[in-house]
């Protein structure tokens, strides 16, 4: 794994980890989690190292910041000019016509307007993605978040009410014009997560738009199980049998296998 900065336009720097594959191999470029207000780069670093073994793909997994230091559109435009830093050092090699997005939860809806803006993107796979910063109505899921840390999350990133609708920030408000030409996805959910609607509803928007979209749901599965159980965080407590750890264990390499299988069918 290499370790490279990049200049965003502001003059700030950001990091990326890059785990080489093959020149020949497609690329992943991997935007972490946390709600915008947490998470870090290292989370997905077993996760970036068990896709470059099993699903057979280079990694390029990013960083931004975070609020409520860095408010919108701020990760937003670090993950931008990180994506873009990517494609045109030309000492990473990989297959520029192969590249996908993988985005956790808020980091989603980052891959989302990344796909957006530019064209070329393969595809998007999306982690129990939080795609819907507008309105916070959702029903809460036994052990999810909470409408208060849902809240924290949105009041923490885009304070400013009058964006929160941009399809940037809640792409599942995103136009049926511009839905027509959203790249190929894969949406997970997870049964005990309260975002779940979020995919659900982006599902729905980019298959009645004639997108190519797959959409599975983990149903035993809670938000962020796939960082927990890279990180070895995946553990009995609370809100968590033994039994739930193991079903989420067997979730985790069902994930790598599927991603390996998504991209060979695009």
């Amino acid at each position: 794994m290499d370790k490279i900065q990049y200049a965003t336009r502001d003059g700030s720097l950001t990091e990326v980890w890059y785990y080489g594959c093959s020149p020949e191999a497609p690329l992943i470029v991997d935007i972490h989690g946390g709600g915008y207000v947490g998470g870090e780069l290292s989370w997905d670093d077993k996760l970036s190292r068990d896709l470059t073994e099993t699903a057979h793909v280079n990694v390029a997994a990013l960083e931004y910041r975070r609020a409520p230091a860095a408010t919108y559109p701020k990760a937003h435009e670090d993950a931008v000019d990180a994506y873009c830093a990517i494609m045109a050092d030309e000492t990473l090699l990989f297959d520029r016509s192969r590249v996908y997005l993988l985005g956790h939860s808020c980091g989603a809806a980052i891959a989302a307007a990344v796909g957006q803006l530019y064209g070329g993107v393969a595809g998007i796979i999306m982690l129990y993605p939080f795609l819907n910063l507008a309105e916070n109505l959702r029903p809460r899921k036994y052990g999810g978040f909470t409408r208060a840390e849902i809240k924290r999350f949105i009041d923490g990133y885009c304070p400013n009410v009058s964006v929160r609708p941009s399809p940037y920030v809640s792409p599942v408000l995103m136009t049926p014009q511009a839905a027509k030409k959203f790249p190929p996805t894969y949406i997970m959910t997870c049964g005990k997560d309260t975002l779940s609607p979020d995919g659900e509803s982006f599902f729905s928007l980019l298959k009645s738009n004639g997108v190519k979209v797959m959409y599975h749901c983990f149903e035993e599965a809670e938000h962020g199980f796939i960082e927990k159980v890279s990180r070895g965080k995946m553990v009995p407590g609370r809100d968590r049998t033994e039994d739930s750890c193991d079903t989420q264990l067997d979730y985790y390499d069902d994930f790598l296998q599927y991603v390996g299988k998504y991209i060979g069918t695009l």
